[in-house]
């Protein structure tokens, strides 16, 4: 019931194209999937995946451009000891004062560098890694029996093996959103 009150809501919202629940095979599917990831430069770590997967339940959501923003930088660049080299661009306005301001390096159009953290970090050789957060999903709140709501984007093969798991087309114009959320006892 529950599940499909959080399923109802989400489907209401602004380019979702599908969602549906995860099953148990489908969590295990994507722990072995995610956790393989040999050969980057750059190792990532998933940890609102992680987040998501364990809570009570979880829902994935197909989506396109349409879906609103995330409130969050959903890709973050930062050393072992927690500090920030850069950071995912997630609107216009971060875009032109990143732009603007010479002390930021913009790598992409979506994605900047912190010049200060950068250069201090050439000092110390702090191994980088990229996180991908868990990220607030508030709109689920508004059901009063869940709680403790994460997001995150799931990797390319995790998107890919999603989209073919539930019968969509592997189209780069599709995303995918993995929503976990526990039930109030």
């Amino acid at each position: 019931m529950v599940v499909q009150k959080a399923i109802e809501k989400i489907k209401s919202m602004p380019g979702v194209l599908k969602a549906v629940e995860l099953t148990p095979e489908d969590r295990g599917n994507i722990i072995d999937i995610e956790s393989k990831h040999e050969g980057e430069l750059v190792p990532i770590e998933n940890e609102g995946l992680k987040q998501c997967l364990i809570r009570d339940k979880c829902i994935v959501i197909f989506k396109n451009k349409d879906f609103r923003p995330p409130p969050s930088p959903t890709i973050l660049l930062i050393t072992e000891d927690g500090t920030i080299l850069g950071q995912e661009i997630i609107s216009d306005d971060e875009k032109e004062k990143f732009k603007n301001d010479e002390s930021y390096k913009m790598l992409s159009e979506e994605f900047v560098l912190f010049k200060k953290n950068v250069e201090a970090n050439k000092n110390h050789h702090a191994k980088e890694y990229f996180i991908l957060p868990p990220i607030d999903f508030p709109e689920l709140y508004e059901i009063d029996e869940i709680t403790d709501v994460v997001s995150s984007s799931p990797s390319t093969k995790t998107d890919e093996y999603l989209e073919k798991k539930y019968d969509l087309k592997v189209d780069p114009k599709i995303a995918s959103i993995v929503v976990g959320f526990s039930i109030k006892k």
